[in-house]
């Protein structure tokens, strides 16, 4: 894929899969972001639902993580592209000692609301205790297809 596919790709798929690295392992989960083609960076907006949170535990611990945005309607017809680079924790999207101040916190909204998808992925019963953002400095980017888009 060329460089304008790839960026075109993620600003029209706002979810993938992020990768973690967890003690010599790999931890990863699906997540919705938003993709700033500008400046070449993804946001993040993650959750801790009740006590624990192995991902904001992870992400806390870790400088470097990798996204695959991917869709797949055939053998012949799909389409990945795989990100990985330096992430920085932007802090509470509630709190007012976060790193990010009104302006950019409105920036990242407008950049979520323009790709990211947010699929309903906490039932009732399950109480949102922290609230986040992440953003991925994006350092290596590469795509792939199949042969329906060649």
């Amino acid at each position: 894929m060329t460089e304008a596919e790839m960026v075109a790709f993620l600003r029209s798929h706002g979810h993938g899969v992020l990768s973690l690295p967890d003690d010599g392992d790999v931890y990863s989960i699906p997540v919705s972001f938003g993709y700033a083609d500008e400046e070449d960076v993804v946001y993040l907006y993650l959750n801790r639902f009740g006590e624990e949170s192995t991902k904001l535990d992870l992400l806390l611990r870790t400088d470097r993580a990798s996204i695959v945005a991917y869709e797949v309607g055939s053998r012949e017809k799909w389409r990945s592209v795989s990100l990985t680079g330096e992430l920085r924790d932007l802090g509470s999207t509630t709190s007012r000692t976060s790193t990010t101040d009104l302006a950019n916190k409105q920036y990242i909204r407008e950049i979520m609301s323009e790709n990211a998808w947010f699929p309903e992925f906490a039932d009732d019963a399950e109480e949102i205790n922290e609230s986040r953002v992440f953003m991925l400095v994006v350092d290596e980017m590469t795509g792939r297809q199949g042969e329906a888009y060649l």
